[in-house]
């Protein structure tokens, strides 16, 4: 087993599968990705997905990976 400090270098952060799934949604949808910033769609999928739902930006960047366009 590896010391702590060597452990957590090598340690992927996990995907969270809500937010990959949000994106497959809305790829599969046909709905653009930067609709997640409009204010009455996010405030609507926060209340009732109870997550909040991070910027455009942070879902291409971390969860949009590998998904066809």
């Amino acid at each position: 087993m590896l010391p702590w400090f060597l452990a957590s270098k090598n340690k992927k952060k996990p995907v969270d599968t809500f937010y990959s799934e949000l994106c497959s949604a809305l790829n599969s949808a046909g709905i653009p990705l930067a609709k997640a910033n409009n204010p009455t769609f996010k405030a609507f999928l926060e209340k009732y997905c109870k997550r909040s739902i991070p910027d455009t930006d942070t879902l291409l960047k971390f969860y949009f990976k590998g998904m066809r366009i």
